[in-house]
């Protein structure tokens, strides 16, 4: 390659792929250290004498540069809201939530548990194993116990699955439940004086501390009371999490751009990071003090929640719980590979002030949760078995049991290609579903479907807890399938209306007020004044359940209602409205824009390069 070159000083600009930069970069290098030994040495060297290596530009590093540079800050808002506290700035325990800040990335949020894992040569998925003829979805591992295979029993010839060297009994699913139950001496932000906090919250994720990447979704969880001056934060014990991790993780955070490739991860490496945050309204000068965007969907990307404090709980301590147990686990601040125990952070605070020392809430910071066998945790198997769940998640059981019938809905569209997984299917639900669940009131509405349908077919509880009633049976995973689609249809047409307006920072609660009452409007008939303001109230943050004070849970777009089990307030005492009603008004109540292709296709490859 280096003989082949022309001149320089003809072509001082050369087009070259990646492969031969590497090669004449190598060959250059290796070139100059010659050299240079021939020059100590007091010989004159054989060959032109190379100075240094030539510079490169590489056009797609630059661009995504020039792209991260064009947008706003989005740590600004937070870091100019510590203006507003006594002493000018947040107490040395507060930092932005870094959870928050993957989600606003659009990296681990709900949609990512919609996307599937192909194997090194992109024929096949290895986390969606599905029969090529019925279409039904084989097992990915199951049961209640804490670990369990990743293909068992359902191994055939007739499936798509196997990653690249890595057969499908191969990898591991670790399982069990998970329950936050009281945290103590919480950390403070300082600005307990000038602002009145809107939401308090609790954010989850699987950290694989060895490879410094976080795994699966972010969920997220309200307290449902809190103590005086926040200071103890109680959540509901009976709210459950279903906590999955597979063996075999993509092996870069797109999901295997490099070619579908994946790597192996190991139990004692993996923990679950709980992070404890709170956000403060927006307010005119904090808007201009931070220098917001002037477009929602630039804001919408702004960090605006406040880590006051986290823990981590390791993920072999609870997968090893032969039953349900409390856990106690210490709470810390800073970077996750430089903490700093929270404990000490205060004890050297009283330290400087006597007098504050003695208006101090005394105790151990600490955060006790309940963790053990999904078996032992929960009355009655969930109404979709474990086995058709993500291999990677942290949902409630309800939520849980919603991706379930995304992924048979999935299996069973994929299996109608005769290109294989990876071909374009025209499916409006796959497609709609995805983008739904990246929206807050979106995703609110779309729940509120969801559990009526599932009170239809009797198998959900006045709590929305889906477990079977006795002595009915379960109903038939196709019977899930067809109300998960019905749900979906439903609530697509509000991703192309015009008249919706596009999501803002979060805390900007007049406008996610005006936004949330659209949505109900094409959702629910609002023909009376207490409905609007049923509607409206879904949008005032108070002290919620397991979707309290929670966008979507877990995507972190807006205050939704405090209602405890999540949805709207009342919203079985609106009648529903069917989308072809708003869509068909005059007077274009709801405009949609033209019909995109993007509404219907589905193709898996569309989520890696």
């Amino acid at each position: 390659i280096l003989g082949g070159l022309p001149p320089p000083e003809h072509v001082p600009y050369l087009r070259l792929t990646a492969r031969e930069y590497e090669a004449v970069h190598a060959g250059l290098q290796h070139q100059i250290q010659i050299q240079a030994q021939q020059i100590q040495h007091g010989h004159t060297p054989t060959t032109p004498l190379v100075m240094s290596a030539p510079k490169t530009i590489d056009i797609k590093r630059v661009r995504e540069r020039m792209i991260a540079a064009s947008a706003p800050n989005r740590h600004a808002y937070v870091s100019t809201i510590g203006r507003a506290a006594k002493d000018g700035r947040l107490k040395e325990n507060c930092r932005p939530s870094l959870l928050q800040s993957k989600i606003k990335l659009k990296r681990h949020c709900m949609s990512s548990l919609c996307s599937f894992q192909p194997d090194s040569g992109f024929q096949s998925l290895y986390d969606l194993k599905f029969g090529e003829t019925d279409g039904m979805l084989l097992p990915n591992g199951g049961g209640g116990s804490g670990v369990v295979g990743g293909g068992g029993s359902g191994t055939r010839g007739t499936m798509h699955g196997n990653a690249g060297g890595v057969s499908s009994s191969d990898p591991e699913i670790w399982q069990f439940s998970l329950a936050l139950d009281q945290v103590d001496v919480v950390g403070t932000t300082g600005l307990r004086l000038t602002r009145r906090p809107r939401m308090h919250i609790a954010r989850l994720a699987l950290f694989d501390r060895k490879a410094n990447r976080f795994l699966g979704n972010i969920a997220a969880l309200a307290p449902k009371v809190l103590g005086r001056r926040a200071h103890r934060w109680s959540f509901d014990s009976n709210e459950k999490l279903i906590v999955r991790c597979s063996s075999i993780q993509p092996a870069t955070t797109r999901g295997g751009g490099g070619g579908g490739a994946v790597r192996r991860v190991s139990l004692d490496d993996v923990s679950i990071l709980v992070e404890l945050n709170v956000s403060y309204a927006l307010t005119t000068d904090d808007a201009s003090r931070a220098s917001l965007p002037s477009t929602e969907k630039k804001c919408h990307g702004i960090v605006d929640e406040i880590c006051t404090c986290w823990a981590l709980l390791s993920l072999r301590r609870c997968v090893e719980m032969p039953r349900e147990v409390a856990v106690a686990v210490p709470l810390y601040c800073g970077p996750l590979f430089a903490p700093a125990p929270l404990e000490e952070v205060r004890r050297l605070r009283r330290a400087k002030s006597p007098v504050k020392a003695l208006f101090t809430p005394l105790g151990r910071p600490s955060l006790r949760f309940l963790t053990g066998p999904i078996s032992s945790s929960l009355p009655r198997p969930p109404v979709v078995p474990l086995f058709y769940m993500p291999p990677t998640q942290i949902l409630p059981v309800e939520l849980a049991c919603a991706f379930g019938a995304h992924r048979m809905a999935a299996a069973l569209a994929l299996s109608k290609s005769a290109s294989g997984p990876f071909a374009s299917v025209c499916d409006p639900v796959l497609p709609a579903f995805k983008k739904i669940v990246d929206d807050a009131d979106f995703f609110d509405a779309w729940t509120d479907k969801w559990r009526a349908a599932l009170k239809q077919l009797g198998v959900a509880s006045e709590t929305g807890v889906l477990f079977p009633r006795p002595p009915g049976p379960p109903p038939a995973m196709s019977v899930l399938v067809e109300a998960f689609r019905r749900c979906t249809l439903e609530v697509a047409p509000l991703l192309h209306c015009e008249t919706v307006p596009p999501p803002h920072i979060d805390n900007f609660d007049d406008y996610a007020t005006r936004r949330r009452v659209q949505v109900q409007a094409f959702c629910k008939h609002l023909t009376s004044a207490a409905a609007i303001a049923a509607a409206a109230q879904s949008t005032t943050p108070t002290k919620g359940g397991l979707f309290g004070a929670i966008p979507g849970f877990g995507n972190g777009m807006s205050p939704i209602t405090a209602t405890p089990g999540g949805g709207t307030p009342n919203a079985d005492l609106l009648p529903d409205r069917h989308p072809v009603e708003p869509l068909s008004l005059a007077g274009f109540q709801f405009l949609y824009d033209a019909f995109d292709a993007s509404e219907v296709r589905y193709c898996v490859c569309d989520d890696y390069p």
